[in-house]
C-alpha cells in the first residue's frame, strides 16, 4: 500500500514527534509523569508507544503507519473471533471481518501517523474476546485474568477505553440473564470484580499523583444537549451511509460533514433523533420475535459496543471525529453482517445467493473505493508536507535562531476540513490555532535545532513580517496548494522558487 510510505501529516503528528525527540527522549520519566498535552487526559501507554516506535525509526513515517496498519490487521482477526463466539457462522465471521478491513470509516485511525488508537482498541478487543472465552473453558482463571489485564492496558493507551470495563459487565449480565447454569459464574463475576477493581484503583491513583487536572476539569467541556444530539446523528450516520462521505464529495459533489450547518434548524436533528431511536425499538423488537435468546443478546451486546465507546466522546468532545468510530464500527460491522445473512436466510434458495452475495459485493467495491481515495488523499498531504519542509535552506536553517514566517500562495486550493483529507498548502503542517506550534515542531525536528521557530501568517502579512521583524535572522514562504514553495529571506535579496 502506497500510503504505508505516506509523509507525516497535519500538527498532530509533528507535535506528537517533536515531544518524542526532545522532551521524552531527555527525560524518560515523563511518559508516565505528564499528562497528555497538558489535559485532563491521561495516556501513558500512547506516548511510550509513540517514543519507542520514533526511537526504532527515527524521523520514518513508515513505521509508525505499518505499526498502526499491523494493529488493524490484528482487529480484523479479532473481529472475526468476537463475530464466531456469538452467532458461530463462518459467513458472518468472514463478513464481519471483510466489511471493517475495508471500511473507510476505519481509515482515519489507521493512517494518523501517531494515532495508537488501532493499538488500544486491539487491547480492547482481545479483552472483550478472553472475556467470553473464560466462561467456556477450564482454565477460566487464566483467560479472564489475561481478559481484565488486556483491557487496562487499553486504557492506558486511551482512556476512553474505560467504557471497555462496563461493556465486558453488560456481557456477564447478559449471560447471567440466559445461561444461569455456568457453574463457574460466580467465581467469574469474584475474581472481575477483584481484578477490574484493584487495576482501576492503580490506574486512578497514579492518574492523581501526576496529572494536575481533576474531572472537574472534564465536565466543564460537557457541550450543550443540542450538540451532543446532533454529533450522535452524526456519528451513527457515518457508521450507516453505504456511501462514504468523502467519495461521494469527489462522485457527486456533495458537501463534507464539516459544511453542512445544522445549528438553523433544530427541530430536524431533534425529529431525525427521534426517527432512530424509534427504529432501534422496532429493531429489537423484531429480532427478538424471529432470532434465538442467544442471537438476541449477541445484538444487544452488539447495540451496547456501538453505543458505550461514543458517551465519553459525546459528552466531553464538542467536535466530533471519526477517529472515535473505530471501535463502535467493529460492532456495528459485526451486526450489519449478521443482518445481511439473516435477511438471506430469510429469502431461502437461490434468492438467497440473488440478494446476498450482490449487496456483499456492491458494498466492498464502495468502501474500497472511498479507502482508496482516502490514502491517496493523506499520500498527498504528506508529499506537499514534505516539500515544504525540505524545500528550506538546509545550511541555514542547522544553526542558529531562525524564523520561520509561512503563508498560503493566494488564489490556490484552499483547505477543506474533513480529518485528513482536505489539507492544502500550510495546513498540511499545521492550521487553526495550533499551527505554530506545529511548524515550529516540524522545523526543529527535520533540521534538528532547538532554535527554530516558525509562524503561519496571511499572505498580505507575510513580506511586512518579514521586513519588520528587526535584525533576527527569518525567511519568508509563499506554500503553494501542493506544496511548492517560494522563499524570500529578508536579510538578502535572495529568493529560491521550488514551482
Amino acid at each position: 500500500m502506497r500510503v504505508t510510505g505516506a509523509y507525516f501529516c497535519s500538527y498532530d503528528d509533528f507535535i506528537e514527534l517533536h515531544r518524542a525527540a526532545f522532551e521524552d527522549s531527555a527525560d524518560h520519566s515523563r511518559i508516565v509523569t505528564t499528562s497528555h498535552f497538558g489535559s485532563y487526559r491521561y495516556r501513558p501507554l500512547n506516548r511510550l508507544a509513540n517514543f519507542l516506535t520514533y526511537r526504532a525509526g527515527e524521523f520514518n513515517a513508515k513505521w509508525f503507519r505499518t505499526k498502526n496498519l499491523a494493529f488493524h490487521l490484528l482487529n480484523i482477526i479479532l473481529i472475526y473471533l468476537l463475530s464466531w463466539i456469538l452467532f458461530e457462522s463462518v459467513a458472518i465471521s468472514a463478513t464481519a471481518a471483510l466489511l471493517f478491513g475495508l471500511h473507510p470509516v476505519a481509515n482515519q485511525t489507521i493512517i494518523g501517523a501517531v494515532d495508537t488508537n488501532s493499538m488500544s482498541h486491539a487491547a480492547a478487543m482481545a479483552a472483550l474476546v478472553m472475556l467470553m472465552r473464560s466462561m467456556r473453558s477450564s482454565h477460566w482463571a487464566t483467560w479472564l485474568t489475561a481478559s481484565v489485564l488486556s483491557a487496562w492496558l487499553g486504557l492506558l493507551g486511551y482512556d476512553s477505553n474505560i467504557v471497555i470495563f462496563g461493556l465486558m459487565l453488560v456481557w456477564l449480565f447478559l449471560k447471567w440473564m440466559t445461561v444461569r447454569e455456568c457453574v463457574n459464574y460466580s467465581r467469574i463475576l469474584t475474581l472481575f470484580g477483584i481484578l477490574s477493581g484493584s487495576l482501576l484503583t492503580i490506574y486512578f491513583v497514579v492518574r492523581h499523583l501526576y496529572i494536575p487536572q481533576d474531572f472537574r476539569d472534564a465536565a466543564s467541556t460537557v457541550p450543550p444537549a443540542f450538540i451532543i444530539l446532533k454529533n450522535a446523528l452524526m456519528y451513527i450516520g457515518s457508521l450507516v451511509l453505504p456511501v462514504d462521505v468523502v467519495l461521494a464529495n469527489v462522485w457527486l459533489n456533495t458537501p463534507l460533514p464539516s459544511e453542512v450547518q445544522f445549528t438553523e434548524s433544530p427541530l430536524i436533528v431533534i425529529a431525525l433523533a427521534t426517527a432512530s431511536i424509534g427504529f432501534g425499538i422496532l429493531l429489537l423488537r423484531w429480532v427478538k420475535a424471529h432470532a434465538s435468546e442467544a442471537k438476541y443478546i449477541a445484538i444487544v451486546f452488539l447495540l451496547m459496543g456501538i453505543g458505550l465507546p461514543l458517551v465519553p466522546v459525546l459528552l466531553l468532545q464538542s467536535h466530533p471525529s471519526e477517529t472515535y468510530l473505530y471501535l463502535p464500527l467493529g460492532f456495528y460491522s459485526i451486526l450489519l453482517s449478521f443482518g445481511l445473512v439473516k435477511i438471506t436466510e430469510q429469502a431461502g434458495g437461490l434468492t438467497a445467493l440473488t440478494l446476498y452475495l450482490p449487496a456483499i459485493g456492491v458494498l466492498i467495491v464502495l468502501f474500497a473505493a472511498a479507502t482508496w481515495l482516502r490514502n491517496e488523499r493523506v499520500f498527498d498531504c504528506g508529499q506537499a508536507a514534505r516539500r515544504i519542509l525540505h524545500a528550506l535552506p538546509e545550511t541555514k536553517l542547522r544553526q542558529g535562531p531562525w524564523k520561520v514566517f509561512f503563508a498560503n500562495s493566494p488564489g490556490d486550493e484552499t483547505t477543506r476540513r474533513y480529518g485528513f483529507y482536505g489539507f492544502r498548502g500550510v495546513d498540511t503542517i499545521g492550521h487553526g490555532g495550533i499551527a505554530n506550534t506545529a511548524v515550529t515542531s516540524a522545523l526543529q525536528l527535520v533540521y534538528k535545532n532547538e532554535l527554530l521557530t516558525g509562524e503561519v501568517v496571511e499572505p498580505q502579512q507575510v513580506l511586512a513580517k518579514c521586513h519588520n521583524h528587526g535584525s533576527a535572522s527569518h525567511i519568508c514562504v509563499m506554500v503553494a496548494s501542493d506544496g511548492r514553495i517560494e522563499i524570500t529571506s529578508a536579510t538578502s535579496s535572495e529568493r529560491i522558487s521550488t514551482r
